[in-house]
């Protein structure tokens, strides 16, 4: 860009003389320049105005500081910074040489020549990491090599953007759930996953991939976009390094491949036990063999990849460069906004049966994944476009409560084996229709009729609303056996009323998609949340086993297609229910990695954290699945009782009763919000809420827990202990809902012992009520409390203390 160059040279004119600009990536914008008082070359990088604008400027000088701190023959000094226009930059001495990338490109290197650089990036991570400095992001292009050494540039740059971005914005930064800085090529799995808890094994791993990539001469995974590496990293296990590099010795494949292990715990303890293994003199027993071989073909393709931009750029995010252009997620945009948003309503069958009512569900789901890939548009969830739809609002209203400005209608008639399908696309502010069209096709085979309709609508599209990707057909995703994917709907259908009979039918219906199709995963995905779901609704009398059914219908979904999000947050939910819960927490931002916009992934996501004492991380999870799907009851209430949980109770009861009017006879929400009277202790509206919800969903053991205990604290002690007598603590929820209502009666010894007895029974309940609510606060510092939280794998810490 002249006019930045023109700018920062005006802007240095005194101190700095601009040369020239030699690199513009992801993150910066690359400038040589003299320092005019020493007569000395420098860098001097500014960051891109999309990444900058966001950035606060006082913070990003902060946390430059801590790194100029670092000295290091191995480590290129920052010498100052500074901000053109609340545009920071920061100046770097110039280093003659090339990098390593550079240097793979061009020469053959050896394992003499290799190990030595290795070495160099190895011993600057070291002193980083003793200082408590992360770089996060390790690359063959941020090595240099220069007079015989190799030099690490850019430590603690992506910490120093993240960090001062997020401050600026709290929650909508580049370290929110689902975000997440650094290079996807290299890229550890918990920080593609934007794990809040990466730590400096990130550095670690990313160092493994660049040792490979030089030893074995190419990188360990095959992708062919920075989507593809994030999967890679998060699910696959490259192939041992002596296999790609059959001639190197095994004691440093085993070294490299120990950095590569997607567990951070698997990994080296420290770089310095990596410096140790390669200081070995048996990592030289094959010098001289080249640790590059010569480019195929194939190679120089990956390296033309690797130019693009999106894998040489400094800082990338990981999950969608239209989140980057934009400035991060946005927040929600008013009906009648400028920016583009968009919601696809279901597509009414004319004279139609049931099969055409499949099809257009399954043509209105194909357009809103096709739009939803479009950088800038804003798409609405198809379960709020469906709940809207429903109550027959005006345009003006549908686009109010959807918060978009355009709407995707249509209509679908097919006589005999001709379907006609009408759609028009309408602005909601003023109702006027903004283009329209029809179609007719030959209706021989659904699939492709769908995929060519669905093309032809999206491509329509773009001269309304800018360049549109091509919409990717069903059977890449799922199957193309129209009587399976008919059986998976109505599964879903069924899955999405709960309750035990509801979710046996989906399981049935889903049992059929699959003998239907085999290979169908999002089938094998739906059987998984049914046994999810199953003991909690009382639909399953031996928790364990119905999970471990769940677990290996999840496990065949990712074998299946193991990019598939629903997969891993079905899998997620599972480990929730055997108590695994941080491999519960790594499978839900897995999915939101591969799907930033699956609200019931951040929903999940937020229920885990909200069990584990993590109430600041749930609100923003819970939240974030509020906004993709507003109109979900569930999803709702589920906000509301972690903002409850947090002492919020003017945002919580407002949250929570907005989700019973979204569905006033679902039990769950009425559930719910009795139970945000209750952290209140608005104890006989609690029991008005409990009542209806028990009315609904008779016999229910969570709700009678809850409501002996209201009936308790509300000093109707008769009431609650009748309804305790009732409970038979056998039972699956028994114990848990006799425990509240002790805790209601004053009891916490004998509370105690029957959540005891629900954490010998492996109850559910521990995966589904969090222990920070008020509720348990009398059991806070009792010795007994923290052995059982231990127990059941919780935080002691953050939930036992008084």
């Amino acid at each position: 860009m002249t006019e930045l160059r023109d700018q920062l040279a005006q802007a240095l004119a005194q101190t700095h003389r601009i040369e020239e600009e030699i690199n513009r990536g992801g993150m910066s914008h690359v400038f040589v320049a003299t320092e005019l008082a020493l007569g000395r070359r420098v860098v001097i990088k500014l960051l891109s105005p999309h990444l900058g604008a966001e950035v606060n400027v006082d913070r990003f000088r902060q946390e430059v500081q801590v790194s100029a701190a670092l000295q290091h023959p191995n480590i290129v000094p920052l010498l100052s910074a500074g901000n053109l226009d609340e545009l920071p930059y920061y100046i770097m001495p110039y280093v003659e040489g090339r990098s390593l990338y550079d240097a793979m490109l061009a020469e053959r290197l050896t394992i003499r020549q290799a190990i030595p650089i290795l070495r160099d990036v190895a011993r600057a991570l070291a002193t980083a990491h003793r200082r408590g400095i992360i770089h996060r992001d390790i690359k063959p292009d941020n090595v240099l090599l220069t007079e015989g050494a190799a030099m690490v540039t850019d430590f603690g740059i992506a910490k120093a953007v993240s960090s001062s971005r997020a401050t600026t914005s709290p929650g909508t930064g580049m370290t929110s759930m689902g975000m997440s800085l650094g290079t996807p090529a290299y890229m550890a799995p918990e920080q593609a996953a934007a794990d809040p808890d990466t730590d400096y094994r990130a550095d670690i791993y990313a160092f493994g991939v660049v040792a490979y990539e030089v030893l074995a001469g190419h990188h360990p995974f095959v992708a062919d976009s920075p989507q593809s590496f994030i999967v890679a990293h998060l699910t696959h296990v490259p192939p041992p390094l002596v296999e790609a590099a059959p001639d190197i010795a095994p004691a440093l494949s085993t070294l490299v491949m120990q950095c590569l292990e997607k567990d951070p715990k698997d990994r080296p303890a420290s770089v310095d036990e990596i410096l140790a293994g390669l200081e070995d003199p048996a990592v030289l027993s094959t010098a001289g063999r080249l640790a590059v071989p010569e480019v195929t073909s194939q190679q120089s393709a990956h390296s033309g990849i690797r130019r693009a931009g999106w894998l040489a750029a400094g800082v990338i995010v990981a999950l969608g460069l239209a989140f980057v252009a934009r400035g991060g997620p946005q927040t929600p945009v008013s009906n009648g906004s400028s920016d583009p948003s968009i919601a696809v309503l279901p597509f009414p069958v004319i004279g139609g049966d049931t099969s055409d009512a499949y099809f257009a569900a399954g043509m209105a789901d194909e357009l809103t994944a096709a739009l939803a890939m479009v950088p800038g548009l804003r798409v609405s969830s198809r379960t709020a476009a469906i709940t809207v739809q429903a109550k027959n609002l005006p345009v003006a209203d549908i686009g109010q409560a959807l918060n978009v400005t355009t709407l995707l209608e249509g209509t679908i008639r097919r006589q005999g084996t001709q379907l006609r399908v009408s759609v028009r696309l309408i602005e909601t502010d003023d109702g006027l229709t903004r283009w329209s069209q029809r179609y007719q096709r030959e209706m021989t085979d659904v699939f492709a009729v769908q995929d060519d309709i669905a093309q032809a609508i999206v491509g329509a599209l773009e001269a309304e609303l800018g360049e549109v990707p091509a919409a990717h057909p069903l059977r890449e995703r799922g199957t193309s056996d129209l009587t399976a994917y008919d059986f998976y709907l109505r599964g879903r259908y069924f899955f999405h009323k709960r309750g035990a009979e509801s979710l046996d039918q989906a399981l049935v219906y889903f049992e059929r998609a699959v003998a239907q199709d085999p290979n169908y995963a999002l089938a094998y995905s739906g059987m998984a949340d049914v046994y999810g779901l199953l003991p909690l609704y009382g639909g399953a009398t031996n928790t364990d086993s119905v999970i471990i059914l769940g677990l290996a219908a999840a496990s065949r979904a990712i074998e299946i297609d193991s990019t598939l999000a629903e997969a891993y947050a079905s899998r997620g939910n599972l480990r929730n229910g055997l108590w695994r819960w941080s491999g519960a927490a790594a499978d839900f931002r897995s999915a939101i990695v591969l799907r930033p916009g699956y609200a019931t992934a951040h929903q999940w996501y937020g229920e885990n954290r909200l069990v584990n004492g993590k109430v600041s991380e749930a609100i923003t999870a819970l939240g974030r699945a509020r906004e993709l799907d507003p109109l979900s009851p569930i999803m709702a209430a589920s906000y509301g009782i972690a903002l409850g949980v947090a002492g919020r109770d003017s945002a919580a009861r407002r949250t929570a009763q907005g989700a019973v009017e979204l569905d006033s006879n679902l039990a769950v929400t009425r559930m719910m919000l009795g139970t945000v009277h209750l952290y209140a202790g608005r104890f006989e509206e609690a029991i008005a809420e409990l009542d209806r919800a028990e009315a609904l969903l008779p016999s229910n053991l969570l709700i009678q827990g809850l409501l002996g205990y209201a009936y308790a604290r509300a000093g109707r002690a008769a009431e609650a202990t009748a309804i305790m007598a009732s409970i038979d603590p056998a039972q699956v929820s028994g114990a848990p809902a006799i425990a509240r209502i002790q805790l209601g009666l004053g009891e916490p010894v004998a509370a105690l012992a029957s959540l005891g007895q629900a954490a010998r029974q492996r109850d559910p309940f521990f995966g589904s009520e969090s222990l920070a609510s008020p509720i348990f606060d009398p059991l806070r510092g009792l010795p007994e409390f923290a052995t059982l939280i231990n127990d059941v794998g919780l935080d002691v810490a953050v939930l036992a203390g008084g």
